[in-house]
Parts: structure tokens; C-alpha cells; sequence
């Protein structure tokens, strides 16, 4: 019945891997770099996958001299398992120098290492490959991915976002024509006061 077990993980893949809705793609302080919280990732395990999932802690290490925790764990969908890293910083008192909120750091490190094992299973490749220099390449498959995905693909255009050079899509443009925005920004771009009269 290992056929029957495979076709379950295919079913469970291809919904892993479809777009995040429009919004979920956000953007840290600190570098500008696009990203997708552990929330997300989680609620479409917990949609897609159900009971056929499951998460594990491996191993956490807390490094006082390079100040990071380390944290390794494995996602595994039916059969078929990922492992993945994460790091976080340690932050330390200003006063005596010790280490703070040291479990805040573990969490974090642990959302980490789950996110690296999502995107094991390519989850989020559709929604951040615009914003990472590997989403250009051919072999990484998101151009067949697209054709075989049916009602889910987003015909593009030739205009492209003025912030992140994303080539948009016909349901991008008819949104900005819909709002009244001459700028052309691909949904994730628009800034906020452009969507105080969102229709």
C-alpha cells in the first residue's frame, strides 16, 4: 500500500506548495528583506496536512561565545521527512552583561529551523522567488509549476514593480486601476497610505 501512502504525499505537496494569500509575504525592519512569518507556514501544515504532519525538536544549543542558539528539528509529512536550522541571537543585559529572555531566543530559533524545513518542501517558493536571485533560475521549476497549477496561475504582464522590479500580474494591475494607483507596485509594495480607500 506504499502507493497509496506516496499519492497521499503528493496530494499534500502540491497544496504545501500553492501561493500563501496576498498579504502573507512581509518585510523586516532591520534589512528590507522579504519574509513569511512561522504563523503562516504553520496554519497551512495544520490546512494541507492535517494529522499527516508532525514537528520535532532534535537538538537546541545555546552558544555564549558566538552569543546564537542553535536550533535543529524534523518536519515530517507522511513518510517523507525534512530537517531543518535555525539560528537566533542572544541578547544580553546592558548592565551585567547576562544573557536575556533566553527562551524568547529559543522560539524564535525554533520558528527558524521549521521555516528552513518548510522551504524543504518548497513552501513559499512562489510567493518569495521574485525577491531572491534563485527565483530567476529555470531548474528551480516554478515555470512548470505555474502551467500544471490550472486556476491558480497569475498571468502576467509586461509591466513590472517599481520597488522590487517583480513582473506584475493582470490581477495586480486591475487592482491598482481599481484603487486609482498610477504607481505601478506589486501587492507586497503598496504602501500603506496608497490603501486607506482600498476597494
Amino acid at each position: 500500500m506504499s502507493g497509496t501512502r506516496e499519492d497521499l504525499f503528493r496530494d499534500i505537496w502540491n497544496k504545501l506548495r500553492e501561493p500563501f494569500p496576498s498579504g502573507s509575504v512581509e518585510e523586516k525592519k532591520a534589512d528590507g528583506k522579504k519574509f513569511i512569518p512561522v504563523q503562516v507556514y504553520i496554519h497551512r501544515l495544520n490546512e494541507a496536512a492535517g494529522i499527516h504532519f508532525s514537528w520535532a525538536i532534535n537538538s537546541t544549543t545555546v552558544d555564549s561565545q558566538s552569543d546564537v542558539v542553535i536550533v535543529s528539528g524534523t518536519l515530517q509529512i507522511v513518510d517523507s521527512k525534512r530537517d531543518g536550522i535555525g539560528i537566533a541571537n542572544i541578547q544580553r543585559s546592558a548592565t551585567n552583561n547576562s544573557i536575556i529572555k533566553l527562551k524568547d531566543t529559543i522560539r524564535a530559533a525554533a520558528s527558524d529551523a521549521l521555516r528552513n524545513a518548510c522551504d524543504l518542501y518548497e513552501m513559499g517558493w512562489r510567493d518569495l522567488a521574485h525577491t531572491r536571485e534563485w527565483g530567476k533560475n529555470p531548474g528551480v521549476g516554478l515555470a512548470a509549476m505555474s502551467r500544471t497549477q490550472g486556476s491558480t496561475v497569475q498571468v502576467e504582464t509586461s509591466e513590472s514593480c517599481i520597488k522590487c522590479k517583480k513582473v506584475l500580474t493582470k490581477e495586480e494591475l486591475s487592482f491598482l486601476e481599481r484603487n486609482r494607483i498610477t504607481v505601478k507596485f506589486c501587492r507586497e509594495d503598496i504602501p500603506a497610505h496608497f490603501l486607506k480607500n482600498m476597494r
